[in-house]
């Protein structure tokens, strides 16, 4: 469900069980669906609760799934974000799933764009947040007027601020659209916030489907071009 590449965001997992009659792989597969149902249970309900319990968790940025085996029981389980960079990094995985899903479907393209703003010098986390703060609001401003962005998500991170953006069409396009990001932020005066602060910026991008067939690659590969060089800034 998360790219591996990450650290833990924070999920928190509850699952409950049973030693009953288990449930088919075949009914597995549409149980979570609209007016379906497993086994002899058809005058038992309408076949709701489970798509209305799916659609709650996801709303939330969360997932659902069964595990079970025919007369050994079933365990039903769900995860949901603890924490609002969870809740974000989820929705960056859902935004991605579904530009895939239409990329297929209209065999086109899309790439997403990692930006990293860092901030390395001793000042107080009331001025690290306020800068970075600033920071966020001036690039993902500039972004959403200036570009074909269809999603944007940033939060920021001890050392700066994250921004991903998902650029569906065109690579070539993509690649141009990235270098005009990258050209305003280094002529960005806002980068100055603080006088005495050292600021950097860094950006990369992966493509569909040259660097990956579902979210979790595409992440993952934008992730291991990006953490060396991350790293590299903090030796």
């Amino acid at each position: 469900f998360m790219p591996q590449i990450l650290p833990d965001p924070g999920f928190v997992e509850i699952s409950i069980s049973d030693n009953g009659v288990g449930i088919s792989l075949e009914d597995q597969k549409r149980i979570f669906g609209r007016f379906e149902q497993a086994g002899k249970t058809y005058d038992l309900g309408v076949g709701l609760g489970l798509s209305i319990v799916k659609k709650i968790i996801e709303n939330h940025y969360g997932d659902i799934w069964v595990e079970s085996e025919l007369d050994a029981g079933s365990r039903f389980a769900f995860i949901l974000p603890m924490n609002e960079k969870c809740q974000k990094i989820a929705r960056l995985v859902k935004a991605v799933d579904s530009a895939i899903e239409m990329a297929k479907t209209d065999r086109t393209f899309f790439s997403l764009i990692l930006i990293q703003i860092e901030i390395s010098a001793c000042v107080s986390a009331e001025q690290h947040d306020s800068a970075t703060s600033e920071i966020l609001t001036k690039i993902t401003d500039y972004i959403q007027q200036n570009t074909h962005m269809t999603e944007t998500m940033s939060y920021s991170s001890e050392d700066g601020c994250l921004i991903f953006c998902l650029y569906e069409g065109d690579k070539n396009a993509a690649a141009d659209t990235k270098e005009r990001i990258s050209s305003f932020i280094q002529r960005g005066e806002f980068l100055k916030t603080l006088s005495h602060a050292n600021t950097s910026a860094g950006m990369w991008i992966a493509k569909y489907p040259d660097d990956g067939g579902t979210a979790v690659d595409i992440i993952d590969a934008i992730a291991q071009s990006a953490i060396p060089q991350m790293a590299m800034n903090h030796d």
